[in-house]
């Protein structure tokens, strides 16, 4: 699935969800994949794919963004801490070292976490992907290797940054 069919389900999920309001996103940036050979990188990201695949569950849907970014899809969330427990979880399966093409890596990652609730009731899916990719530029910015959750001050945040000159 590409970005484009993921942001149309996440439309699809936010207009069968206005009561519920249970669900979220997840923004995925893999991190240590950039210094892989092309061939490594090929097997290294249908290694994590498989991982990912593996770490979320089957009512939950996996779409591959761009190179090295990945989307969830989280839905029917009993607790706002589920989906902070399943990027957690995700992330972890990610450390464990990988052999893949005769070689052994470690790939860590990003994640940036998006609630439905954290958004005006009328929020266009690309809004909560976007919002999600905001929170994972704010976890690289902290190191890397980490879940960052999306709040209106983490936007704020990133909009003072973004507006600082360079030196």
């Amino acid at each position: 699935m590409d970005r484009a069919q993921f942001v149309e389900l996440i439309g699809s999920a936010l207009a069968r969800a206005p009561r519920t309001r249970r669900l979220a996103v997840l923004a995925i940036a893999l991190d240590g994949v950039e210094s892989a050979t092309e061939r490594d990188r090929d097997a290294l990201l249908a290694h994590v794919e498989s991982r990912l695949h593996a770490g979320i569950r089957k009512h939950d849907v996996l779409a591959r963004l761009a190179d090295d970014e990945y989307g969830v899809l989280l839905t029917g969330l009993r607790e706002p801490d589920d989906a902070q427990q399943a990027a957690s979880r995700i992330a972890r399966s990610l450390t464990i070292p990988a052999a893949h093409a005769g070689a052994t890596s470690r790939v860590g990652c990003s994640v940036g976490v998006s609630f439905v609730n954290a958004a005006p009731p009328r929020s266009a899916a690309d809004d909560m992907l976007g919002r999600a990719g905001m929170a994972v530029y704010l976890a690289r910015r902290q190191g890397g290797d980490r879940v960052v959750v999306f709040d209106a001050a983490a936007r704020e945040t990133l909009v003072a940054v973004s507006a600082t000159p360079a030196r």
